[in-house]
């Protein structure tokens, strides 16, 4: 059995400290200093190095490219698009009538691999210009379920 600052509780099982190693443990841990804390006057080792390792310096840069898809999925007319398709549908799954469930917009009855391919899209500025991708009746409001059974989701034919 151990000696010194503990002492053993037969009732509970576990140890009790004696006031004396109590006062001790205070006094330590209000002198003690965090290790993650900084001293007074010390500089982090980032200081002055603003963007360092990002972008071009970064050893994963590939030049800026962020693919099309992206960019046009991406884009601010995307979310005005799906905004107002949202609200003329009411918030409402078109396939099974379900509100109040995670929805989605989906491009309907052409998709928008095909709207892309078909216009021959080759910028992000072309895609904005295309009336196709962002016309009002070429989109319709489905929950997650009717959208992972529909034609062209995530690639399925």
């Amino acid at each position: 059995m151990p000696t010194g600052i503990y002492t053993r509780i037969k009732k509970r099982g576990g140890w009790k400290l004696s006031k004396k190693t109590k006062i001790k443990m205070s006094i330590a841990k209000r002198k003690a200093y965090p290790k993650y804390a900084w001293k007074k006057g010390h500089l982090p080792w980032n200081k002055d190095l603003k963007g360092y390792k990002s972008g071009g310096s970064h050893y994963n840069w590939k030049g800026g490219i962020t693919p099309l898809v992206y960019q046009i999925r991406n884009s601010f007319k995307t979310r005005q698009w799906r905004s107002d398709i949202f609200q003329r549908d009411d918030y409402t799954c078109q396939i099974c009538g379900l509100k109040g469930v995670y929805l989605e917009v989906d491009h309907y009855p052409k998709l928008f691999s095909e709207i892309f391919k078909d216009n021959k899209i080759k910028s992000l500025e072309e895609a904005l210009r295309c009336e196709e991708f962002w016309n009002l009746n070429g989109g319709r409001t489905l929950c997650k379920e009717c959208h992972n059974l529909t034609k062209g989701y995530k690639g399925k034919k």
